[in-house]
């Protein structure tokens, strides 16, 4: 063919050597990636580097895990701040806090919480990611175009990697602040007549 390189060598074909033509059309030294069998003959293409496709598989797993990722997220995050809410809640009424006071002590209490929601939210959005990747056969798909299941699930990894070093960030550096702000705004309130 016109524009490839054109290899002769021996391929197994059934129980013996068969005369074989490698049409090496991109980086020769990645794996073939489809292999015809013609005749007496086989023949294999290598049509683009895996590394590109490999890429187009990454950007797939990674969009299938971030719609469940931030939607676990802003569920426990919810749960969480409503659970501060509902023990505000009692006294604001009672005693007539000012809202912005207590949105603000709300808004401190964010990264606290968010210690918190991120693991629980990586552990969601990454179950339901594989469950539904594993329910519609795509692991099947990609394990039988020849990616190792370690690397079709690597975003995977790498997204709980950085939700890790997220969530350590924020219990390092963000949460100790904001609790004292939080707290400034307790003795604010507990002060109010």
């Amino acid at each position: 063919p016109s524009g490839a390189d054109r290899h002769l060598g021996r391929a197994s074909q059934g129980g013996g050597v068969a005369p074989c033509v490698f049409l090496l059309e991109g980086d020769s030294t990645q794996e073939p990636l489809i292999n015809y069998n013609t005749g007496g003959r086989a023949i294999l293409r290598i049509d683009a580097p895996v590394a590109k496709k490999m890429r187009l598989a990454d950007r797939y797993v990674f969009t299938e895990l971030l719609v469940p990722l931030i939607i676990g997220g802003a569920t426990i995050l919810m749960m969480l701040i409503g659970n501060t809410l509902y023990s505000y809640l009692e006294f604001a009424l009672k005693e007539g806090w000012p809202l912005a006071i207590v949105v603000r002590a709300l808004y401190y209490n964010i990264p606290v919480v968010l210690v918190f929601a991120l693991p629980v939210a990586a552990a969601i959005g990454s179950s339901l990611a594989i469950g539904r990747l594993g329910r519609d056969n795509e692991i099947i798909a990609m394990r039988s175009a020849g990616v190792p299941i370690h690397r079709a699930l690597l975003p995977v990894f790498l997204s709980g990697i950085f939700l890790s070093s997220l969530s350590a960030y924020i219990a390092e550096r963000v949460a100790p602040s904001a609790s004292k702000q939080q707290q400034s705004v307790a003795n604010l309130l507990d002060s109010l007549p």
